[in-house]
């Protein structure tokens, strides 16, 4: 079949200056004498305190993007997008029929294509390049009447951020990303199921009724583009569900798009990337093709290196299918479009084969589990020169992305000359690292400096090692590790480009004093609105954990201000300057923390789950020491909660000096989402269950009034 070149049509881009920022001399123009007297003083100090300050040289920055098998039949990507936002998420799966491109262990696929059905939870790739994003569709909602009801809500995967729809007229709106205006539709009956409705999006990238962006691209913090691939069908007589014919694909080729006309059917050359289409009827069947020819018939991951003499080329990423224990999903292959990749095996670990592309990037696969290789792309933030398939290869190994505050780090650097030696401190390398906190790029933790854990340690037997510790401080960190000639005459040179500089990224949690027994309290909530101990759900509410909540498809959290008779929303768009104030107040004195310990607050969950509560808060702590009669109600309505105390309890025993005003005491059933007012004769003679342990109430109290627990009957003497 004859191949055709794709005309050429490019997107205006805009300037981007998301790459990580490399060390250099500052800017501001000074007198030249003091210039040259500064230059000479820097080269001094260099010559002498080399191998033992932080470097001068600026190696090559690079950054890691990983495949790893999740389980037997699921397969994970680890990389930094063009926000420097880190996230690993699943993005295939083998049912048993070969891998499917899904985005969780449900199979809720993930959409590459623009116009397609986006169903409830399910996944899609939308801009291109630094303007590409992964969302999910998180909440969709078609009201019986009007639009201020209906929902369509995106989180973005790697920042979390969520975006609503404006809608504009029933079923059609708009939504705001990254600066661009997506148009969005939906479809469904208001007495639909969630899963039921249909959305889809229109790019602003594509220009005419009968254009569809096909496989975008999300940039990586270096430049790389990432693209999902899957063999896709579109019907080209309704592409949108609208009945508008498709006349043009627009395929990203590494700089824009490259505009196909869908009638030119054969092989379509788009850069370095050949795809082929075919008709079957009003279907128009679109697959790529590997570099012997074949049909890739399966997901596969492309990705785009940066222009390198006037060509993006591609490495392409395949998978071998498989479910079980002894046979299950892993990387099959990665080949180059425009090169050939000779994989060598190290020779300190045969089971890794490495190769280098022209451009300089370093593929590594992992063979130790023979039935599911994981590999890694080891991509450089510029072209390197005189590279070869045996230059600038490292490994860490014993990296973690969790620690407990002051936890041992201990690291293991593999790493080989062009030469395929180690490097050596005898021959004048030295590897050096520092520690930073997110978001406090230019200011290295200095809690290490006494002990001199600035310089990695060299031993003929191990190697490389870095021994040091987790920060002292919660939070989220990076730390910067660097190979670099720090004595020429002993056989380094500071003018070679073995010299590499890696990033491992790691959040560290506090210490929580923990039995080894310890169990976490269990919380059970149901699908809807529960009302429920505030103490004990405090800890799910810090502004990190959104990404965890909505993992747990808890969609909102309310805490009731009783000082200023609001709520503050704790999720989502936590308000923290309310929350903090509140916190702060009832924090002050004994009665205001036992209030709050004892108060409740309201979660919405999208499905009956149970909560496994462990870290240990000041709330809680609270709530464990809790005397009921430092819980002051003040008059008016007051949210409280089941504790340990009241089971097996009446209420009538535990009101101390609270008298009702009508309706008094209302309990929320969270099982069939509605209110309970308690009467007189169940206050009195109905002790509250253990499953009502942590559920919350309210209470319209007469006036300010304190809890208090009725000392029990004297029991029996004994005998």
């Amino acid at each position: 079949m004859v191949r055709k070149k794709a005309s050429k049509k490019k997107v205006q881009k805009k300037v981007s200056s998301k790459k990580v920022q490399k060390k250099g001399m500052n800017s501001k123009i000074l007198p030249i004498g003091i210039v040259v007297v500064v230059i000479l003083l820097l080269v001094v100090v260099f010559l002498y305190f080399s191998g033992d300050k932080e470097i001068g040289l600026s190696p090559v920055d690079r950054e890691n993007i990983k495949f790893k098998a999740n389980g037997d039949d699921k397969m994970d990507i680890t990389f930094t997008d063009h926000r420097g936002k880190v996230e690993t998420f699943q993005f295939a799966k083998d049912n048993g029929n070969g891998p499917e491109l899904v985005g969780d262990d449900n199979g809720r696929k993930i959409v590459v294509r623009e116009g397609a059905v986006i169903q409830y939870q399910e996944f899609v790739v939308i801009g291109n390049e630094d303007e590409g994003h992964l969302l999910q569709l998180i909440s969709v909602k078609n009201a019986l009447s009007g639009t201020s009801s209906d929902r369509v809500k995106f989180k973005d995967i790697f920042s979390r951020e969520v975006y609503v729809t404006s809608w504009t007229s029933e079923g059609v709106g708009t939504i705001d990303i990254g600066g661009k205006s997506y148009d969005v539709s939906l479809k469904g009956a208001h007495t639909s199921g969630t899963e039921d409705y249909e959305v889809r999006l229109n790019y602003p990238d594509s220009s005419g009724a009968g254009v569809a962006v096909i496989y975008p691209t999300i940039e990586t913090s270096l430049g790389a583009k990432v693209m999902f691939y899957e063999p896709k069908t579109i019907d080209v007589s309704s592409w949108d569900g609208d009945g508008t014919a498709l006349t043009t694909l627009r395929f990203p080729d590494g700089d824009g798009y490259m505009d196909v006309d869908v009638s030119n059917l054969g092989d379509i050359e788009v850069g370095e990337l050949v795809f082929n289409l075919r008709k079957k009827g009003d279907n128009l069947l679109i697959n790529l093709r590997s570099v012997k020819g074949d049909i890739i018939s399966q997901p596969a991951v492309v990705i785009l290196e940066e222009e390198d003499n006037k060509k993006y080329n591609n490495l392409i990423v395949t998978f071998e299918g498989g479910f079980t224990s002894e046979d299950g999903i892993g990387v099959s292959k990665i080949i180059s479009t425009s090169e050939d990749l000779y994989y060598k095996p190290i020779k300190e670990n045969s089971k890794l084969d490495r190769a280098t592309t022209s451009w300089g990037s370093i593929v590594t696969i992992d063979s130790t589990d023979s039935d599911q290789r994981i590999a890694a792309i080891s991509y450089p933030d510029e072209k390197v020169k005189d590279v070869d398939s045996k230059q600038k290869i490292v490994s860490i190994t014993g990296a973690s992305e969790n620690y407990v505050v002051l936890q041992d780090i201990k690291l293991l650097i593999e790493t080989l000359e062009e030469d395929g030696t180690i490097p050596t401190k005898a021959e004048g390398w030295n590897i050096q690292y520092y520690t930073y906190k997110v978001g406090k790029d230019g200011e290295y933790l200095k809690e290490y400096a006494p002990t001199g854990h600035y310089n990695a340690d060299y031993s003929e037997v191990e190697g490389w090692k870095i021994d040091y510790w987790a920060p002292s401080v919660p939070g989220k960190y990076y730390t910067k590790i660097i190979l670099y000639c720090s004595k020429e005459n002993r056989g380094c040179s500071r003018t070679n480009s073995q010299e590499w500089k890696e990033v491992i990224y790691f959040e560290v949690v506090g210490e929580d004093g923990e039995p080894d027994d310890f169990k976490p309290i269990e919380m059970k909530l149901n699908k809807g609105w529960n009302l429920v101990n505030l103490a004990l759900v405090w800890e799910l509410f810090d502004t990190e954990n959104e990404e965890k909540l909505y993992d747990m498809e808890i969609w909102a959290a309310f805490g009731y201000d009783k000082e200023n008779e609001n709520y503050n929303r704790f999720h989502p768009f936590r308000e923290n300057e309310k929350i903090d104030t509140w916190y702060k107040n009832v924090m002050k004195d004994s009665n205001s923390r036992a209030t709050a310990a004892y108060s409740s607050m309201w979660i919405y969950s999208n499905k009956k789950q149970t909560l496994k509560l462990g870290r240990i808060t000041e709330l809680q702590k609270e709530l464990e020491k809790l005397v009921m009669s430092n819980v002051i109600f003040p008059k008016g309505w007051n949210f409280g909660s089941i504790t340990e105390k009241m089971i097996d309890e009446v209420w009538d025993r535990m009101k101390g000096s609270c008298n009702p005003r009508k309706p008094g005491f209302v309990s929320w059933d969270s099982e069939n989402q509605k209110w309970e007012v308690r009467s007189k004769d169940y206050l009195q003679n109905t002790a509250f269950k253990d499953s009502e342990l942590y559920s919350g109430f309210v209470f319209n109290a007469d006036e300010e009034c304190k809890l208090r627990k009725r000392p029990p009957v004297p029991t029996l003497p004994e005998i």
